[in-house]
């Protein structure tokens, strides 16, 4: 479907070159959620914005649907740019305009007779869930709803390939969830490519199929996303995977049929860095399975987070849960 092979772009000034893409090359599958992440300045936008032409690449090749994009007119670009669609970290939406008037922005300039409009309009509305909100404006709407109504105006023309430019910094996690959660089903209903870029290493855990990560303009690591996350190969991959939240309870928990409890630990201070457990174990005789955990580091201390199931007889749960409240660990039953 997308196939990058050997790209290279240079941005020049006065005050020196920056290389933004080295020797970039990816092949993506039709109907594949393919994630790109990497620090600021790793080279992952200008990556996405070579896909639809809104930057020019210096050499090598980008071949969409069998055509290589680099070679197009002006009229062919054009025409290329209806089946591509693109949504922003800021929505760009004009604040001027209603939301039926921002979906249907578009389709207006194509010239699509107005009744062929509202029914595409309506359409969109029904998709991105955003019923009862046609006739309002940006301002009275949220971040996700704004989010949707890009969404919907990106999808207007029916693209094949949907690009996703940190689509998700801008909101809370809970929206970001639900964002998500529309774009693959989206995935699945309109059998879209999907390109997604992120600095959000849970983005990519929640919805790709696949990744890159980006550093100084190049791929550094790429393959399934399952691989990546249980066997990363550089140091990149590692940093970014180690700052996830593993605090997965409500999908972990479910569907555990424990023997035994299951509870929530929490470490403060220097007993974040120490084998309570590990001497838990040994003092009562339990075992000990560890189902999440983190640690984070905040300005005055660190502060540890396990969830874990306790298997033994009652009474070597009993004498393990005192245990670890007498060495001053937060013990929840969940």
């Amino acid at each position: 479907m997308i196939k990058i092979s050997n790209v290279n772009k240079t941005y020049r000034s006065k005050k020196g070159n920056v290389e933004a893409l080295r020797n970039v090359s990816i092949d993506i599958d039709k109907g594949e959620i393919f994630g790109v992440v990497g620090l600021s300045g790793a080279g992952k936008s200008t990556l996405i914005r070579t896909l639809n032409r809104l930057e020019d690449i210096d050499s090598g090749e980008i071949v969409i649907s069998g055509e290589n994009i680099c070679n197009f007119t002006p009229e062919e670009l054009r025409k290329f740019r209806k089946n591509t669609g693109m949504i922003f970290q800021n929505f760009n939406l004009l604040n001027s305009k209603s939301v039926r008037d921002n979906i249907a922005f578009s389709l207006e300039i194509s010239k699509i007779p107005k009744k062929e409009i509202d029914d595409r309009v309506d359409e969109l509305i029904k998709l991105v869930e955003l019923d009862g909100k046609k006739n309002m404006y940006p301002s009275q709407l949220s971040g996700g709803q704004k989010q949707r109504v890009a969404i919907a105006r990106a999808l207007a023309n029916n693209p094949d390939v949907l690009l996703c430019d940190e689509a998700t910094s801008a909101l809370d996690p809970k929206t970001t969830k639900s964002i998500l959660e529309l774009i693959k089903g989206l995935r699945d209903k309109l059998n879209l490519t999907i390109v997604l870029i992120t600095h959000q290493m849970e983005v990519i855990r929640d919805v790709c199929d696949r990744v890159a990560i980006m550093e100084d303009g190049q791929v550094i690591e790429l393959g399934p996303v399952a691989k990546v996350f249980s066997n990363p190969q550089t140091e990149t991959a590692k940093d970014f995977i180690s700052h996830i939240r593993l605090n997965d309870e409500d999908e972990i928990i479910p569907l555990l049929d424990s023997k035994g409890k299951i509870v929530h630990l929490g470490f403060e201070g220097d007993k974040a860095k120490e084998p309570v457990v590990s001497r838990m174990i040994r003092e009562t005789g339990v075992d000990v399975n560890i189902l999440s955990g983190n640690i984070n580091r905040l300005i005055t201390t660190n502060v540890g987070n396990l969830v874990v199931e306790i298997l033994g007889s009652e009474h070597e749960i009993e004498l393990a849960l005192n245990y670890l409240k007498n060495n001053e660990v937060l013990v929840e039953e969940i």
